[in-house]
């Protein structure tokens, strides 16, 4: 008897420990737009598609309840209408808690409230940290990048960054917060500010875009580093703006110690040596996080067949399910791309209508331009793609331009317009979808290699405006 009270008494505490696990969030909506409320966690920084979500519908009386299981305290999305309404919220394990919500006075600061654990820290997102976005702030940050010095740029980011921990602090004073949200929060903070300070050296590059930036940053300017935690493992799960700024963190210090020391650095090889270096820098989790975005990034706007033998690199390091189930993806597309693998086939046609597919061209280098008449970078790559066609006029290699417009009307009109010479061709609504995936057109233009047999090349050739492409076309020319 005495043995089975044991078990029982056992058995409602380890029970008890469990439930501390269970969220529940339920609550009322009242004017719904719809029928359906949910919570999104987004813990993968690989992928932002990858979301836990969990969804109620509500009843005749606006009511709903959400109960999950979750590990430890992270940021969420409380989602209504879609992606028209969401409020960040913060929850914890164990945490019981009542949302009332109005999307009929969403101006007004009643629109939401709630009632339960998390309350004050929940509050804090609703009334304080919208504010910490000034107003016109991103109109206030092109016209700093473009007229302030490093020096005034990080005192105002500095002055940014102390008015919201001022804020924080005067916030708890009335409201008691949870030392797990007062940590998260605290840290979105320094790790915003971070990010800013750390990407305005290569912000300011994209906006002078060719220009010589001649800014001097003084000795100092990194000071900002010091007491920043490079290696926060829950961060990367919880803070975008960490997964941001160790990514500039590491480009910046392969920048100065491994391009800028380089005579004339090998730019096809930067994702391959910023993965070797980046080991030099992060550990764990957040080193993870930075070798499976190189990867990816890698395969997908640089060479391929260069970053997919660090597959097994990665695989080895990495501790993360996640993470290694983006990077497997990305791994399995990708390998059936590298040099040597068959090009796929596809039907397109020509201004008059006329049936063509690729295989046609067999026995013919083929240097393959995915393009379309609205993109402004297409259209500047013609005149170079013109030069490059007529060095190579009455050799074997076809020069097909692949238009993926719409309107094909609109694509005949321009052909007729510019008087473009060569292959062109339209891929038809009912093909263009299948061939943008079989070729992985994610953005243009695009450029292809392919060699006499048919098979790849380069997966992502270089444009025509860059000289190495014709050196590669003419060592393709030799081989046959």
């Amino acid at each position: 008897m005495r043995n089975t009270i044991l078990t029982l008494v056992f058995c409602l505490f380890f029970l008890s420990l469990q439930a501390q696990d269970f969220v529940t969030i339920q609550g009322q909506v009242n004017n719904p737009r719809n029928n359906t409320v949910s919570l999104q966690i987004a813990r993968n920084p690989l992928d932002t598609r990858d979301i836990e979500k969990y969804t109620d519908t509500l009843s005749a009386e606006g009511h709903f309840e959400i109960k999950f299981e979750l590990d430890v305290p992270v940021p969420a999305s409380f989602v209504h209408e879609g992606k028209k309404y969401q409020q960040a919220i913060f929850i914890q394990p164990g945490d019981s808690m009542q949302i009332t919500y109005d999307p009929s006075i969403e101006k007004s600061p009643e629109f939401i409230s709630f009632i339960g654990d998390g309350a004050n820290d929940n509050n804090f997102l609703r009334t304080v940290a919208p504010n910490f976005v000034r107003k016109n702030q991103t109109v206030i940050n092109q016209k700093m990048l473009r007229k302030s010095l490093p020096t005034s740029y990080k005192a105002y980011h500095d002055s940014t960054k102390n008015a919201q921990l001022a804020a924080l602090s005067d916030y708890k004073k009335n409201a008691p917060i949870s030392k797990e949200f007062e940590a998260h929060i605290t840290d979105v903070i320094v790790y915003s500010h971070a990010l800013t300070l750390m990407s305005y050296p290569y912000q300011r590059i994209k906006l002078f875009r060719n220009k010589k930036d001649t800014v001097t940053y003084p000795i100092n300017y990194f000071s900002f580093l010091e007491g920043v935690d490079l290696n926060n493992q829950q961060a990367i799960f919880t803070i975008p703006q960490y997964a941001q700024f160790i990514d500039y963190y590491v480009h910046h210090h392969f920048n100065e110690e491994v391009i800028k020391k380089s005579e004339n650095y090998a730019v096809q090889n930067y994702f391959v040596d910023k993965f070797d270096f980046a080991k030099t820098r992060l550990k764990d989790h957040s080193l993870s996080f930075i070798l499976g975005a190189n990867f990816i990034i890698g395969a997908n706007k640089g060479k391929a067949a260069l970053i997919i033998p660090k597959y097994e690199e990665f695989k080895a390091q990495n501790q993360h399910p996640s993470f290694q189930k983006t990077v497997d993806f990305h791994y399995n597309l990708h390998k059936k791309y590298l040099p040597g693998a068959e090009a796929s086939n596809f039907t397109v046609v020509d201004s008059t209508g006329k049936e063509v597919k690729l295989s046609d061209f067999k026995g013919k280098v083929v240097y393959m331009d995915f393009w379309a008449t609205w993109c402004g970078p297409c259209r500047r790559q013609m005149p170079h793609s013109k030069k490059l066609k007529k060095h190579f006029e009455g050799q074997e290699v076809a020069f097909l331009y692949i238009s993926v417009d719409k309107d094909e009307a609109k694509w005949k009109a321009f052909l007729d317009k510019e008087q473009l010479e060569g292959h062109h061709y339209h891929a038809p609504k009912d093909r263009v979808l299948q061939i943008k995936r079989d070729y992985m057109v994610q953005g243009i233009p695009k450029f292809v290699l392919i060699d006499q047999e048919g098979k790849l090349v380069d997966f992502n050739a270089k444009r025509p405006d860059n000289p190495q492409i014709y050196k590669e076309i003419e060592g393709l020319m030799k081989k046959n």
